[in-house]
C-alpha cells in the first residue's frame, strides 16, 4: 500500500504539502500526532506569508488547511480554519472552499477537481474544523441543513485539539453527529 503522502503527492503540487503534522498562524495552532496505525498529511490552502499554493488559486475566501488522515484503510478529510474571533467568516471560508474544491461532492465519493482521493467512509462526510477563541454560533436549522449535505463543522480551542490523533478527531465528529441526530 502506498503511503498517504505518496498518494497525496500524485494529486497536489509539492508546494501545497506541509512538512509535519502541525500548523500555526496568529497564535492559533492545529496539531495532530499519528498513532501507530495512522498517517496524516496537511495541505496549505491559504497562507498570506508564503507563496500561495497554485492548486487552490481562484478560491476566495478560503480556509487555511486541508487535513487528510488515514487510519488503517479509512481515509477522511477535514477543512481547517485558524481564526481569532470572526467564527461566522470562518464558516463561510470553509463552506466556500468545500464548494470550490468538491464541486460534485455527494454521498458516494469526493471529487477534487477531476482528481479523486479514495475516501473510505460508508457514508461520506466533510468535516470543518475551526480553531478559535470564540464560540460557534450556528443555529439548529443551519446545522441540520449542513448535516443533510454531509458537512459537519466544529470549533475547538487551540489547546483543546493540540496533539490529538486522527482517531480522536474523528471520534469528536462522530460524537457530534450522534448528539445532533
Amino acid at each position: 500500500m502506498n503511503s498517504l503522502k505518496d498518494l497525496v503527492a500524485q494529486i497536489f503540487p509539492e508546494e501545497c504539502i506541509i512538512d509535519g503534522t502541525s500548523y500555526s498562524e496568529k497564535g492559533k495552532r492545529f496539531s495532530l500526532r499519528p498513532s501507530n496505525n495512522e498517517e496524516i498529511v496537511l495541505l496549505r490552502i491559504d497562507n498570506p506569508h508564503k507563496k500561495p499554493c497554485q492548486y487552490f488559486r481562484g478560491i476566495n475566501p478560503k480556509c487555511d488547511l486541508l487535513c487528510i488522515c488515514r487510519i488503517n484503510d479509512l481515509i477522511f478529510i477535514s477543512f481547517v480554519e485558524l481564526k481569532g474571533s470572526d467564527v461566522e467568516h470562518a464558516i463561510n471560508q470553509i463552506l466556500n472552499t468545500v464548494k470550490a474544491f468538491c464541486p460534485r461532492f455527494n454521498q458516494n465519493i469526493y471529487h477534487f477537481g477531476c482528481k479523486k482521493l479514495p475516501v473510505s467512509h460508508e457514508k461520506k462526510k466533510i468535516y470543518g474544523v475551526i480553531v478559535s477563541t470564540q464560540g460557534l454560533s450556528l443555529k439548529q436549522p443551519e446545522k441540520k441543513k449542513l448535516h443533510n449535505q454531509g458537512i459537519y463543522i466544529k470549533r475547538f480551542k487551540s489547546q483543546e485539539i493540540d496533539s490529538w490523533t486522527c482517531s480522536q478527531l474523528l471520534k469528536r465528529f462522530n460524537d457530534l453527529n450522534t448528539r445532533e441526530h
